[in-house]
């Protein structure tokens, strides 16, 4: 692994670091210049991770043979000899992706509150984070996670970009001149002239006064500059777009034309590779304390003069980068090892690119943006986060300069490593490097069987020797000459023995051993425990993420949302100021990888059934219990069918609430198994202490008392049971 230590200024200067003055963006290029130089090791592990993982090296062939004529030198053992693609890394690969995958798609989430009393709040929150994994972020946030533990994998680490996404679209609006007229009505009114000639008076006055407007040309081209300054739906529109709503409204009574709608209001979650997609300083070992973090972005010309109407982009840099910089890239070196990296996917070394690849560095209707988050300190020693817009062409001119508007304050980024051997982020090895060795091994065997497969198959044929000699090929098929060899025959060849097989399972069972995969060769403990360690990593890092997007959730989500989702009353898991949003709740993350085997599952249950009964003083919530078991079983069963504690106890309430008004009525309720026997006893005994009509049914009525007795016993028997079980585990029950 490099370890190369760049020196890395660290900025100083007062002028720089005033949030109301924009930086230095030449100084900021420079830095980032800095590790670009240095990343090339770290591009060429990458490249050769991916041709170790796809199988890509010099001289191949679609058929899977080796052939002078690619390879540029005779090919041993012969032509057309076997040179088979060993899959080992992409398997293991597709296997730690599946495994992140079930961790972070069925892994149990938990929001914890920092403050004492607040488990309501906290159970609140848990469901929102869950509806957001599971429904409002699924399909984006699936594609980012299967690309983010893709590189985890393959490249050691990777990270993610973790922000808030609003996106508008286009659509046609209608508006009638009564819905003119009281749009201005609305911002014109004047509430000194309203108490003095009456709020009627002073709404008619500005009605009389819209329509003057409409009959009078000059006032009516003056109304469209005012309403371009006043009404955010049309400040896209030109001032003759204006100016025709306005006329159609006055000569037909209303009027169409396209506003903005916003279509998506939501976290986003974006994967990124490091030192292709993000650069820091190398020496970093963990991105939410990075004393800087630059992220490159494409945007279309669309999208990019979008961004001084919907971001507040600075008008000038917008139109220079326009006129200028179309598919420009912002780094040569860079775009290269893209390029390389990109090609070791979907290349191989005769054929160059499979299928159609678009090549979104060479597109001259994109541009290459650079945004820089960078740690500052303000005259008054504040330490802040600022988010700088650039284009390397452009260091003079700043996109936009601003503090980080996220009010959690953190670096929105989240670091992910396969291993963490060595402090720094970027020292982490993918997969592919650590068994490159052992799947040439495998190859190298594989190859060695095909070939003598082949040699014994057809033989080369002894035929008589002939004078003056020459070049013959030992190869399947060939004809050999041998002096004194007077008949042709095929030469003998050596007996394929076991060898070439057991030293590639050897190479296989350590393989399995070192990444703990389930196999006969590897214990469970042993598996369990490293893929546990690895799933656990990961989780840490995932339950980051969910943090962020929880504070990002505080001060963005409205609070109706949050409601509606959660069932809570109010909006109490959102408060939006400052220091709550960075210290109010904890989120944890957790996932079993026992659990992906069935017969565990089985097993778990089995032992819980067993110690459960044991728990006389009720110190266990069986509720977890169940739903921790209901997503094991199935992981989509458990949030369907699970209710939160207090909502079931509700409803085993209210049910037998409902059953002592059938009582009364004279009707007899039915007893079904599977009730909470405990809580619904407490009911009826509360009923009749209470609640009157209860106690004088069952004094007067003996029907009633009957039926009511008959209750109560078949609940108190349910309770009996239980303890039945477990002294007749234990041999004896308790004499106090």
């Amino acid at each position: 692994m490099p370890t190369t230590a760049a020196s890395y200024t660290t900025t100083t200067d007062d002028q720089l670091l005033e949030p109301e003055q924009e930086p230095d963006g030449q100084q900021l290029l420079d830095d980032l210049n800095q590790v670009i130089t240095d990343a090339g090791p770290y591009w060429d592990e990458m490249e050769e991770a991916l041709a170790t993982q796809y199988c890509v090296w010099p001289g191949q062939d679609p058929d899977g043979r080796k052939h002078e004529a690619n390879l540029g030198v005779v090919p041993f053992p012969w032509e057309d000899g076997s040179d088979m693609r060993v899959r080992l890394a992409e398997e293991l690969v597709l296997d730690e992706q599946a495994l992140y995958m079930n961790a972070f798609m069925n892994g149990q989430m938990q929001a914890v509150s920092r403050s004492i009393g607040k488990q309501d709040q906290s159970e609140a929150v848990t469901a929102m984070l869950y509806w957001q994994r599971n429904t409002q972020m699924q399909p984006q946030i699936f594609h980012e996670m299967e690309l983010l533990t893709s590189w985890i994998s393959t490249f050691g680490k990777a990270a993610l970009n973790v922000c808030w996404w609003k996106e508008y679209r286009m659509v046609a609006t209608q508006v009638s001149k009564q819905d003119a007229i009281n749009d201005y009505v609305k911002i014109n009114f004047d509430e000194e002239s309203a108490a003095t000639i009456g709020e009627e008076a002073e709404t008619g006055r500005l009605v009389e006064e819209f329509n003057l407007i409409l009959s009078d040309e000059q006032r009516l081209n003056g109304e469209a500059v005012r309403m371009k300054e006043s009404y955010e739906d049309v400040q896209h529109l030109s001032d003759k777009r204006i100016r025709k709503i306005l006329t159609d409204i006055r000569d037909t009574g209303a009027a169409e034309f396209p506003a903005p709608v916003l279509e998506i209001d939501r976290p986003h979650w974006r994967a990124r590779r490091l030192m292709l997609d993000v650069f820091f300083p190398l020496s970093t070992d963990n991105l939410s304390d990075a004393p800087w973090i630059a992220e490159t972005e494409y945007l279309s010309r669309d999208q990019l003069q979008d961004r001084v109407r919907t971001e507040g982009w600075d008008e000038t840099f917008v139109s220079q980068v326009v006129n200028n910089h179309a598919g420009q890239v912002f780094d040569s070196r860079v775009n290269q090892a893209r390029k390389n990296i990109e090609s070791s996917q979907l290349t191989d070394s005769v054929n160059g690119a499979r299928g159609h690849r678009v090549d979104l560095w060479a597109d001259d209707h994109t541009y290459e943006l650079i945004h820089f988050y960078h740690r500052k300190v303000d005259s008054n020693g504040y330490p802040a986060i600022y988010k700088t817009v650039l284009h390397n062409s452009e260091p003079e001119l700043i996109g936009k300069h601003e503090l980080l508007p996220y009010k959690h304050g953190w670096m929105p980024f989240v670091g992910f490593t396969f291993e963490r051997l060595r402090r720094a982020i970027v020292d982490s090895r993918g997969i592919p490097e650590l068994v490159m060795t052992a799947q040439a091994e495998v190859k190298r065997q594989r190859d060695s069987r095909s070939d003598r497969t082949d040699a014994a198959t057809f033989p080369p044929l002894a035929v008589p020797g002939v004078r003056g000699g020459g070049h013959y090929p030992f190869q399947p098929g060939s004809m050999f000459p041998v002096r004194g060899n007077n008949h042709p025959k095929f030469l003998d060849m050596p007996k394929l023995d076991s060898g070439t097989i057991e030293i590639e399972l050897a190479v296989l069972r350590s393989i399995d051993t070192y990444f703990g995969r389930t196999s006969a060769d590897v214990p469970p403990e042993v598996s369990f425990r490293r893929q546990q360690y690895r799933v656990n990593r990961f989780l840490k890092a995932v339950g980051e993420a969910v943090r962020h997007t929880f504070a990002l959730d505080q001060q963005y989500l409205e609070p109706l949302k949050v409601a509606r989702v959660t069932g809570a009353p109010n909006s109490a898991p959102l408060q939006v100021d400052r220091d709550t949003i960075q210290g109010q709740y904890d989120v944890h993350m957790a996932f079993d990888v026992r659990d992906l085997n069935q017969e565990f599952v089985r097993m778990k249950l089995e032992y819980l059934t067993a110690v459960l009964p044991l728990d006389r003083g009720g110190a266990v919530d069986t509720s977890k219990i169940v739903e921790s078991l209901m997503r094991a079983i199935d992981p989509n069963l458990g949030p369907q069918s699970i209710k939160p504690a207090a909502a079931a106890q509700q409803d085993e309430t209210e049910d037998e609430i409902r059953n002592v008004a059938m009582m009364l009525a004279g009707e007899e309720p039915p007893l079904r198994e599977g009730q909470d026997a405990n809580t619904r006893l407490q009911v009826l005994q509360q009923r009749l202490e209470i609640n009157p009509k209860v106690r004088e049914a069952y004094e007067g009525d003996e029907q009633f008392k009957a039926i009511y007795d008959a209750r109560m016993q078949a609940h108190q028997f349910a309770l009996d049971q239980i303890d039945n079980a477990a002294t007749g585990r234990i041999g004896a029950e308790p004499v106090l």
